[in-house]
Protein backbone atom coordinates (compact mmCIF):
# COMPACT_ATOMS: atom_id res chain seq x y z
CA UNK A 1 0.00 0.00 0.00
CA UNK A 2 3.06 2.23 0.87
CA UNK A 3 4.38 1.06 -2.25
CA UNK A 4 1.82 1.85 -4.31
CA UNK A 5 1.24 5.34 -2.53
CA UNK A 6 4.74 6.32 -3.39
CA UNK A 7 4.44 5.12 -7.06
CA UNK A 8 1.60 7.22 -7.10
CA UNK A 9 3.13 10.27 -5.52
CA UNK A 10 6.51 9.94 -7.62
CA UNK A 11 3.76 10.01 -10.87
CA UNK A 12 2.26 13.08 -9.58
CA UNK A 13 5.39 14.31 -9.05
CA UNK A 14 6.29 13.91 -12.86
CA UNK A 15 3.28 15.18 -14.06
CA UNK A 16 4.05 18.82 -11.43
CA UNK A 17 7.63 18.42 -13.04
CA UNK A 18 6.41 18.39 -17.06
CA UNK A 19 3.74 21.01 -16.38
CA UNK A 20 6.13 23.20 -14.28
CA UNK A 21 8.51 23.27 -17.38
CA UNK A 22 5.68 23.96 -19.87
CA UNK A 23 4.71 26.69 -18.16
CA UNK A 24 8.06 27.79 -17.76
CA UNK A 25 8.51 27.08 -21.75
CA UNK A 26 5.60 29.13 -22.09
CA UNK A 27 6.73 32.29 -19.95
CA UNK A 28 9.19 32.29 -21.43
CA UNK A 29 8.11 32.89 -24.82
CA UNK A 30 5.75 35.43 -23.69
CA UNK A 31 8.29 37.38 -21.75
CA UNK A 32 10.45 37.72 -24.61
CA UNK A 33 8.73 40.30 -26.18
CA UNK A 34 10.06 42.37 -22.79
CA UNK A 35 13.54 42.77 -24.02
CA UNK A 36 14.56 46.30 -24.91
CA UNK A 37 14.35 46.76 -28.39
CA UNK A 38 17.68 47.38 -29.01
CA UNK A 39 18.50 44.12 -27.28
CA UNK A 40 16.26 42.45 -29.46
CA UNK A 41 18.14 44.11 -32.44
CA UNK A 42 21.53 42.58 -31.59
CA UNK A 43 19.63 39.27 -31.65
CA UNK A 44 18.22 39.57 -35.12
CA UNK A 45 21.05 40.66 -36.78
CA UNK A 46 23.78 38.47 -35.15
CA UNK A 47 24.77 35.05 -37.01
CA UNK A 48 24.51 33.06 -33.62
CA UNK A 49 20.96 34.11 -33.01
CA UNK A 50 19.70 33.86 -36.73
CA UNK A 51 16.63 31.60 -36.98
CA UNK A 52 17.91 28.09 -39.03
CA UNK A 53 15.92 25.14 -40.52
CA UNK A 54 16.01 22.71 -38.22
CA UNK A 55 16.04 19.25 -39.20
CA UNK A 56 15.35 17.05 -36.65
CA UNK A 57 12.05 15.82 -37.84
CA UNK A 58 9.59 17.99 -35.56
CA UNK A 59 10.24 21.29 -37.76
CA UNK A 60 6.88 23.53 -39.51
CA UNK A 61 7.79 25.84 -42.48
CA UNK A 62 11.67 25.30 -41.82
CA UNK A 63 11.72 26.79 -38.38
CA UNK A 64 11.64 24.81 -34.89
CA UNK A 65 8.48 23.35 -34.08
CA UNK A 66 8.39 24.84 -30.50
CA UNK A 67 8.80 28.54 -31.93
CA UNK A 68 5.13 30.08 -33.07
CA UNK A 69 5.47 30.86 -36.52
CA UNK A 70 4.22 34.65 -36.35
CA UNK A 71 7.28 35.28 -34.52
CA UNK A 72 8.81 35.71 -37.88
CA UNK A 73 6.64 38.17 -39.01
CA UNK A 74 6.91 40.07 -35.76
CA UNK A 75 10.53 40.07 -35.68
CA UNK A 76 10.23 41.09 -39.61
CA UNK A 77 8.00 43.99 -38.24
CA UNK A 78 9.87 45.29 -35.22
CA UNK A 79 13.45 45.06 -37.65
CA UNK A 80 11.35 47.63 -39.96
CA UNK A 81 10.55 49.89 -36.96
CA UNK A 82 13.39 49.94 -35.49
CA UNK A 83 15.11 50.93 -39.01
CA UNK A 84 12.88 53.85 -39.35
CA UNK A 85 13.08 54.68 -35.50
CA UNK A 86 17.37 54.95 -35.64
CA UNK A 87 18.90 58.27 -35.46
CA UNK A 88 22.02 59.61 -35.77
CA UNK A 89 23.20 61.96 -32.83
CA UNK A 90 25.70 65.11 -33.61
CA UNK A 91 28.30 66.53 -31.09
CA UNK A 92 28.54 69.70 -29.56
CA UNK A 93 31.15 70.98 -28.09
CA UNK A 94 31.67 73.91 -25.35
CA UNK A 95 32.46 77.01 -25.64
CA UNK A 96 35.47 77.85 -25.20
CA UNK A 97 37.11 74.29 -25.11
CA UNK A 98 39.72 74.09 -26.88
CA UNK A 99 40.54 70.44 -28.99
CA UNK A 100 42.98 68.86 -31.28
CA UNK A 101 41.31 68.00 -34.42
CA UNK A 102 41.92 66.86 -38.41
CA UNK A 103 39.83 68.82 -40.92
CA UNK A 104 37.94 65.69 -42.43
CA UNK A 105 35.82 67.88 -45.55
CA UNK A 106 36.17 71.61 -46.89
CA UNK A 107 32.57 72.15 -48.34
CA UNK A 108 32.84 75.81 -49.16
CA UNK A 109 36.12 77.52 -47.72
CA UNK A 110 36.18 79.06 -44.05
CA UNK A 111 32.11 79.04 -44.54
CA UNK A 112 31.58 75.38 -44.07
CA UNK A 113 34.24 72.39 -43.22
CA UNK A 114 34.22 69.49 -41.22
CA UNK A 115 36.38 68.22 -38.36
CA UNK A 116 37.28 65.20 -36.07
CA UNK A 117 38.61 65.16 -33.07
CA UNK A 118 42.36 63.56 -32.34
CA UNK A 119 40.58 62.07 -29.41
CA UNK A 120 38.22 59.91 -31.58
CA UNK A 121 40.14 58.45 -33.94
CA UNK A 122 40.76 55.02 -32.39
CA UNK A 123 36.68 54.89 -31.95
CA UNK A 124 36.75 55.41 -35.20
CA UNK A 125 38.88 53.28 -36.84
CA UNK A 126 37.42 50.68 -34.79
CA UNK A 127 33.58 51.31 -36.21
CA UNK A 128 35.19 51.14 -39.54
CA UNK A 129 36.70 48.00 -39.26
CA UNK A 130 33.57 46.54 -37.72
CA UNK A 131 31.25 48.06 -40.16
CA UNK A 132 33.42 46.97 -43.42
CA UNK A 133 33.69 42.86 -41.77
CA UNK A 134 29.88 43.16 -40.64
CA UNK A 135 27.25 40.73 -43.50
CA UNK A 136 25.58 43.17 -45.60
CA UNK A 137 22.10 43.43 -45.82
CA UNK A 138 20.34 45.25 -48.81
CA UNK A 139 17.42 47.83 -48.48
CA UNK A 140 14.44 46.22 -48.12
CA UNK A 141 12.18 49.01 -49.18
CA UNK A 142 12.44 52.06 -50.42
CA UNK A 143 14.77 54.82 -48.39
CA UNK A 144 13.12 58.20 -47.12
CA UNK A 145 15.03 61.48 -46.94
CA UNK A 146 16.46 61.22 -43.66
CA UNK A 147 16.48 57.41 -42.76
CA UNK A 148 20.31 56.07 -41.64
CA UNK A 149 22.12 53.51 -43.88
CA UNK A 150 25.38 52.62 -44.99
CA UNK A 151 27.24 53.71 -48.31
CA UNK A 152 29.78 52.35 -50.40
CA UNK A 153 32.50 55.05 -50.88
CA UNK A 154 33.72 55.34 -54.44
CA UNK A 155 36.76 56.26 -53.58
CA UNK A 156 37.83 53.91 -51.38
CA UNK A 157 35.72 51.29 -51.80
CA UNK A 158 34.64 50.67 -48.21
CA UNK A 159 31.06 50.95 -46.11
CA UNK A 160 30.47 54.18 -44.67
CA UNK A 161 27.93 55.46 -42.05
CA UNK A 162 25.31 57.73 -43.83
CA UNK A 163 21.96 59.72 -43.93
CA UNK A 164 19.80 59.93 -47.29
CA UNK A 165 19.54 63.32 -48.52
CA UNK A 166 17.80 62.53 -51.34
CA UNK A 167 16.28 60.28 -53.60
CA UNK A 168 16.49 59.82 -57.39
CA UNK A 169 15.23 56.90 -59.82
CA UNK A 170 17.66 54.93 -59.15
CA UNK A 171 20.29 56.98 -56.72
CA UNK A 172 20.79 58.55 -53.82
CA UNK A 173 22.54 61.32 -52.44
CA UNK A 174 24.01 60.53 -49.28
CA UNK A 175 25.97 62.44 -45.96
CA UNK A 176 28.64 60.74 -44.42
CA UNK A 177 28.07 61.60 -41.04
CA UNK A 178 31.55 60.55 -39.73
CA UNK A 179 33.36 62.77 -42.40
CA UNK A 180 31.26 65.30 -43.77
CA UNK A 181 30.82 65.12 -47.16
CA UNK A 182 28.38 64.13 -49.81
CA UNK A 183 28.10 61.44 -52.88
CA UNK A 184 25.32 60.06 -55.26
CA UNK A 185 25.32 56.55 -55.15
CA UNK A 186 23.71 53.94 -56.85
CA UNK A 187 21.06 51.88 -55.20
CA UNK A 188 23.29 48.75 -55.22
CA UNK A 189 25.88 50.40 -53.22
CA UNK A 190 23.78 51.44 -50.43
CA UNK A 191 22.90 49.14 -47.64
CA UNK A 192 20.69 49.08 -44.07
CA UNK A 193 22.62 49.98 -40.93
CA UNK A 194 22.78 47.44 -38.45
CA UNK A 195 20.94 49.12 -35.75
CA UNK A 196 23.63 48.83 -32.79
CA UNK A 197 25.91 50.86 -35.43
CA UNK A 198 23.78 53.92 -34.84
CA UNK A 199 26.32 54.48 -31.63
CA UNK A 200 28.72 55.94 -31.27
CA UNK A 201 27.34 59.74 -32.25
CA UNK A 202 28.73 61.10 -35.28
CA UNK A 203 32.47 61.52 -35.53
CA UNK A 204 32.48 64.63 -37.88
CA UNK A 205 31.48 68.13 -36.80
CA UNK A 206 30.48 71.38 -38.84
CA UNK A 207 32.19 74.38 -37.94
CA UNK A 208 32.29 78.03 -39.56
CA UNK A 209 36.16 80.34 -38.85
CA UNK A 210 34.78 82.64 -36.23
CA UNK A 211 34.53 86.39 -37.96
CA UNK A 212 34.84 85.12 -41.13
CA UNK A 213 32.32 87.94 -42.10
CA UNK A 214 35.50 89.84 -41.56
CA UNK A 215 37.45 88.35 -44.89
CA UNK A 216 36.94 88.89 -48.37
CA UNK A 217 36.27 85.07 -49.59
CA UNK A 218 37.01 84.73 -52.73
CA UNK A 219 37.05 81.08 -54.49
CA UNK A 220 40.66 81.59 -54.91
CA UNK A 221 40.82 81.79 -51.28
CA UNK A 222 38.65 78.81 -50.58
CA UNK A 223 40.88 76.58 -52.46
CA UNK A 224 43.85 78.20 -50.47
CA UNK A 225 42.38 77.29 -46.73
CA UNK A 226 41.46 73.78 -48.40
CA UNK A 227 45.42 73.58 -48.76
CA UNK A 228 46.63 75.05 -45.33
CA UNK A 229 44.02 73.00 -43.24
CA UNK A 230 44.31 69.46 -45.06
CA UNK A 231 46.43 66.57 -43.79
CA UNK A 232 47.16 68.65 -40.94
CA UNK A 233 47.42 68.42 -36.96
CA UNK A 234 44.94 71.11 -35.66
CA UNK A 235 44.05 73.01 -32.79
CA UNK A 236 40.56 74.48 -32.40
CA UNK A 237 39.24 77.28 -30.31
CA UNK A 238 35.44 76.84 -30.39
CA UNK A 239 33.92 80.35 -30.13
CA UNK A 240 30.54 81.92 -29.32
CA UNK A 241 27.55 81.56 -32.21
CA UNK A 242 27.70 84.17 -34.46
CA UNK A 243 24.50 83.30 -36.55
CA UNK A 244 21.87 80.17 -36.61
CA UNK A 245 22.81 77.54 -34.76
CA UNK A 246 22.98 75.31 -37.78
CA UNK A 247 26.67 75.26 -37.45
CA UNK A 248 29.66 75.21 -34.34
CA UNK A 249 31.89 78.40 -34.80
CA UNK A 250 35.74 78.27 -33.97
CA UNK A 251 39.52 79.81 -34.62
CA UNK A 252 41.77 76.71 -36.25
CA UNK A 253 45.78 77.07 -35.10
CA UNK A 254 48.56 75.69 -37.03
CA UNK A 255 51.19 75.74 -35.09
CA UNK A 256 50.43 78.74 -32.60
CA UNK A 257 49.48 80.87 -35.72
CA UNK A 258 45.70 81.78 -36.96
CA UNK A 259 44.66 80.12 -40.01
CA UNK A 260 42.65 83.80 -40.35
CA UNK A 261 45.29 85.60 -39.75
CA UNK A 262 47.32 83.57 -42.62
CA UNK A 263 44.08 83.97 -45.28
CA UNK A 264 44.08 87.82 -44.26
CA UNK A 265 48.62 87.57 -45.10
CA UNK A 266 47.60 85.96 -48.35
CA UNK A 267 44.63 87.74 -49.25
CA UNK A 268 45.29 91.54 -48.29
CA UNK A 269 42.11 93.59 -48.00
CA UNK A 270 40.79 96.41 -47.04
CA UNK A 271 39.84 97.00 -43.32
CA UNK A 272 35.73 96.83 -43.44
CA UNK A 273 33.15 98.60 -41.23
CA UNK A 274 30.91 95.90 -39.66
CA UNK A 275 27.63 97.38 -41.76
CA UNK A 276 28.50 98.23 -45.27
CA UNK A 277 24.72 99.25 -45.37
CA UNK A 278 25.85 101.91 -42.59
CA UNK A 279 25.06 105.51 -43.33
CA UNK A 280 25.88 107.48 -46.00
CA UNK A 281 29.36 108.92 -44.29
CA UNK A 282 30.04 106.72 -42.02
CA UNK A 283 33.57 106.86 -41.91
CA UNK A 284 33.85 110.75 -43.75
CA UNK A 285 32.35 113.44 -41.80
CA UNK A 286 29.07 114.72 -43.86
CA UNK A 287 29.24 118.20 -45.58
CA UNK A 288 28.16 121.64 -44.90
CA UNK A 289 24.61 121.85 -45.00
CA UNK A 290 22.98 124.63 -47.20
CA UNK A 291 20.29 126.51 -45.66
CA UNK A 292 17.46 127.60 -47.68
CA UNK A 293 17.48 130.78 -49.97
CA UNK A 294 21.30 130.45 -50.22
CA UNK A 295 22.89 131.26 -53.19
CA UNK A 296 26.32 129.15 -54.27
CA UNK A 297 28.42 128.87 -57.56
CA UNK A 298 29.05 124.96 -57.57
CA UNK A 299 30.71 122.33 -59.65
CA UNK A 300 28.42 119.41 -61.41
CA UNK A 301 30.11 116.46 -60.67
CA UNK A 302 27.82 114.12 -61.33
CA UNK A 303 24.30 113.99 -63.47
CA UNK A 304 21.92 110.88 -62.88
CA UNK A 305 18.78 112.17 -63.65
CA UNK A 306 16.67 115.91 -62.56
CA UNK A 307 15.87 114.09 -59.70
CA UNK A 308 19.14 112.99 -58.65
CA UNK A 309 22.56 114.58 -59.37
CA UNK A 310 25.82 116.25 -57.44
CA UNK A 311 27.05 119.03 -56.95
CA UNK A 312 30.71 119.55 -55.08
CA UNK A 313 32.18 122.66 -53.59
CA UNK A 314 35.49 121.82 -53.10
CA UNK A 315 35.86 120.52 -56.71
CA UNK A 316 35.10 124.56 -57.77
CA UNK A 317 38.52 125.02 -57.31
CA UNK A 318 40.21 121.88 -58.32
CA UNK A 319 37.97 119.73 -60.77
CA UNK A 320 40.07 116.46 -60.81
CA UNK A 321 40.87 115.63 -57.05
CA UNK A 322 43.51 112.67 -56.68
CA UNK A 323 44.94 111.04 -53.81
CA UNK A 324 48.75 110.35 -55.79
CA UNK A 325 50.48 107.45 -53.76
CA UNK A 326 52.21 105.46 -56.02
CA UNK A 327 53.73 105.58 -59.69
CA UNK A 328 50.92 102.59 -60.90
CA UNK A 329 48.59 104.33 -59.03
CA UNK A 330 48.38 107.70 -60.19
CA UNK A 331 44.72 108.29 -60.30
CA UNK A 332 43.35 107.34 -56.27
CA UNK A 333 39.89 109.17 -55.03
CA UNK A 334 38.03 109.30 -51.79
CA UNK A 335 35.95 106.21 -51.98
CA UNK A 336 32.76 104.60 -49.48
CA UNK A 337 32.45 100.95 -49.48
CA UNK A 338 28.42 100.22 -49.97
CA UNK A 339 28.78 96.33 -50.67
CA UNK A 340 30.45 93.62 -51.02
CA UNK A 341 29.94 90.66 -53.03
CA UNK A 342 32.83 87.97 -53.80
CA UNK A 343 35.46 90.21 -55.78
CA UNK A 344 32.93 92.82 -57.01
CA UNK A 345 32.93 95.78 -54.39
CA UNK A 346 30.35 98.51 -54.79
CA UNK A 347 31.82 101.95 -53.52
CA UNK A 348 30.34 105.42 -53.52
CA UNK A 349 33.12 108.32 -54.86
CA UNK A 350 32.34 110.83 -51.54
CA UNK A 351 33.32 113.67 -53.48
CA UNK A 352 31.87 113.33 -56.50
CA UNK A 353 28.38 111.28 -56.00
CA UNK A 354 28.62 108.16 -58.56
CA UNK A 355 28.97 104.78 -57.80
CA UNK A 356 31.01 102.14 -59.67
CA UNK A 357 31.48 98.35 -59.29
CA UNK A 358 35.25 97.38 -58.48
CA UNK A 359 37.35 94.70 -57.91
CA UNK A 360 39.64 94.85 -54.55
CA UNK A 361 42.65 95.05 -56.22
CA UNK A 362 41.77 98.34 -57.17
CA UNK A 363 41.00 99.61 -53.68
CA UNK A 364 44.00 100.59 -51.50
CA UNK A 365 44.23 101.51 -47.78
CA UNK A 366 43.36 105.34 -47.16
CA UNK A 367 45.25 107.42 -44.41
CA UNK A 368 43.41 108.72 -41.29
CA UNK A 369 43.98 112.62 -42.07
CA UNK A 370 42.24 111.86 -45.42
CA UNK A 371 39.46 110.92 -43.86
CA UNK A 372 39.08 113.20 -40.77
CA UNK A 373 40.43 116.46 -42.66
CA UNK A 374 38.15 116.96 -45.25
CA UNK A 375 34.51 116.24 -44.95
CA UNK A 376 33.02 114.23 -47.92
CA UNK A 377 32.47 117.04 -50.27
CA UNK A 378 29.41 115.43 -52.93
CA UNK A 379 25.60 117.31 -51.71
CA UNK A 380 22.67 115.02 -53.43
CA UNK A 381 20.29 117.32 -55.06
CA UNK A 382 16.78 117.44 -56.89
CA UNK A 383 16.31 120.15 -59.39
CA UNK A 384 12.84 122.36 -58.63
CA UNK A 385 10.00 121.54 -60.61
CA UNK A 386 11.05 118.05 -61.68
CA UNK A 387 7.74 116.97 -62.89
CA UNK A 388 7.14 119.48 -65.50
CA UNK A 389 9.55 118.34 -67.65
CA UNK A 390 9.29 115.07 -69.39
CA UNK A 391 10.48 111.87 -68.31
CA UNK A 392 12.55 110.94 -71.30
CA UNK A 393 15.83 109.25 -72.66
CA UNK A 394 16.39 112.69 -74.66
CA UNK A 395 15.77 115.23 -71.61
CA UNK A 396 17.97 113.79 -68.97
CA UNK A 397 20.76 113.55 -71.76
CA UNK A 398 20.16 117.15 -72.47
CA UNK A 399 20.17 118.14 -68.70
CA UNK A 400 23.47 116.35 -68.65
CA UNK A 401 24.72 118.49 -71.66
CA UNK A 402 23.82 121.61 -69.93
CA UNK A 403 25.19 120.76 -66.34
CA UNK A 404 27.46 118.20 -65.75
CA UNK A 405 30.95 119.20 -65.31
CA UNK A 406 29.95 122.97 -65.32
CA UNK A 407 30.30 125.63 -62.98
CA UNK A 408 26.75 127.09 -62.16
CA UNK A 409 24.85 129.38 -59.84
CA UNK A 410 22.84 127.01 -57.80
CA UNK A 411 19.64 128.55 -55.52
CA UNK A 412 18.34 126.47 -52.46
CA UNK A 413 15.04 126.73 -52.86
CA UNK A 414 14.01 123.30 -49.95
CA UNK A 415 16.27 121.16 -47.60
CA UNK A 416 14.54 117.86 -47.13
CA UNK A 417 15.70 114.82 -45.86
CA UNK A 418 16.64 113.36 -49.41
CA UNK A 419 18.63 116.15 -50.18
CA UNK A 420 18.13 119.64 -51.58
CA UNK A 421 16.02 120.86 -54.02
CA UNK A 422 17.70 123.40 -56.28
CA UNK A 423 17.36 126.12 -59.01
CA UNK A 424 20.27 126.11 -61.74
CA UNK A 425 20.97 129.00 -63.50
CA UNK A 426 24.46 129.19 -66.06
CA UNK A 427 27.31 131.52 -65.96
CA UNK A 428 24.77 134.65 -66.11
CA UNK A 429 22.32 134.18 -63.62
CA UNK A 430 19.14 134.97 -65.50
CA UNK A 431 19.68 131.68 -67.61
CA UNK A 432 17.28 129.83 -65.56
CA UNK A 433 18.35 125.93 -66.69
CA UNK A 434 14.79 124.55 -66.08
CA UNK A 435 13.53 127.54 -68.25
CA UNK A 436 16.25 126.50 -71.01
CA UNK A 437 14.62 122.90 -71.09
CA UNK A 438 11.25 123.83 -70.94
CA UNK A 439 12.18 126.36 -74.24
CA UNK A 440 14.03 123.39 -75.91
CA UNK A 441 10.72 121.26 -75.14
CA UNK A 442 8.60 123.96 -76.39
CA UNK A 443 10.64 124.87 -79.56
CA UNK A 444 11.02 120.40 -80.22
CA UNK A 445 7.19 120.59 -80.68
CA UNK A 446 6.88 122.90 -82.89
CA UNK A 447 8.83 121.53 -84.93
CA UNK A 448 6.93 118.42 -84.78
CA UNK A 449 3.78 120.10 -85.00
CA UNK A 450 4.87 122.24 -88.12
CA UNK A 451 6.14 118.82 -89.75
CA UNK A 452 2.63 117.40 -88.90
CA UNK A 453 1.07 120.29 -90.48
CA UNK A 454 3.11 120.17 -93.78
CA UNK A 455 2.45 116.40 -93.62
CA UNK A 456 -1.15 116.86 -93.44
CA UNK A 457 -0.92 119.42 -96.25
CA UNK A 458 0.88 117.00 -98.33
CA UNK A 459 -1.61 114.49 -97.76
CA UNK A 460 -4.79 116.55 -98.58
CA UNK A 461 -2.65 117.73 -101.09
CA UNK A 462 -2.01 114.02 -102.57
CA UNK A 463 -5.80 113.31 -102.07
CA UNK A 464 -7.49 115.87 -104.03
CA UNK A 465 -5.19 115.17 -106.56
CA UNK A 466 -6.00 111.82 -106.88
CA UNK A 467 -10.04 112.44 -106.55
CA UNK A 468 -9.70 114.82 -110.18
CA UNK A 469 -7.64 111.98 -112.00
CA UNK A 470 -10.08 109.51 -111.05
CA UNK A 471 -13.07 111.45 -112.00
CA UNK A 472 -11.14 112.24 -115.68
CA UNK A 473 -10.27 108.33 -115.78
CA UNK A 474 -14.22 107.51 -115.26
CA UNK A 475 -16.28 110.15 -116.02
CA UNK A 476 -19.27 108.42 -118.01
CA UNK A 477 -20.27 109.72 -121.27
CA UNK A 478 -23.85 110.07 -123.00
CA UNK A 479 -25.28 107.48 -124.18
CA UNK A 480 -26.27 109.51 -127.70
CA UNK A 481 -22.60 110.73 -128.06
CA UNK A 482 -21.48 107.06 -127.91
CA UNK A 483 -24.03 106.37 -130.71
CA UNK A 484 -23.45 108.94 -132.79
CA UNK A 485 -19.47 108.59 -133.04
CA UNK A 486 -20.33 104.80 -133.81
CA UNK A 487 -22.49 106.12 -136.76
CA UNK A 488 -19.98 108.33 -138.18
CA UNK A 489 -17.06 105.87 -138.08
CA UNK A 490 -19.23 103.02 -140.01
CA UNK A 491 -20.23 105.60 -142.84
CA UNK A 492 -16.09 106.41 -143.26
CA UNK A 493 -15.60 102.82 -143.60
CA UNK A 494 -18.17 102.43 -146.11
CA UNK A 495 -16.88 105.26 -148.42
CA UNK A 496 -13.52 104.27 -147.86
CA UNK A 497 -15.24 100.85 -149.54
Amino acid sequence: MIKKSLIKIQSGVDIFQQIRTSIFIMSKCVQQSQVPIYQQSKCLISNTCAMTPVHDGNEMHGFPRNVPSCCAAQKHMMQSSLQEALVFKSRVLDVPSKHDVYVSFVEDGPHKFSVQLQSTSQILSMLMREINSHPLEPLQEPPLPGSVCLGRYTQDKVLCRAVVMSVMENKCKLYYVDFGHTEILPYTDIFQLPPHFINPRVLSIRFTLSGVHELNVTDKMKEYFKQIVSGKLLVLHVRPPEGPPLVQYGDLYDDGKNIKDILRQAFPTLTIVSSVHSSFHSAYQEPKKLSKGVTEIVYISFVESCRKFFFSRFLYNCTNFKLSTAKDWSSLYRAQILDINADNIKVLYVDYGNEEIVTLMSLRLIRDDLVKKLPAQAIKCTLNDWELLPCSEEIQNQFELLTLEKRLHLRVVDVTLDGIMVDLYGPEQNKNIKSQMLNLIENEEKIIRKSLNYQNVENQHSTKMASKIDQRSYIKLPMNLVQQWKNEINIKAIRLN
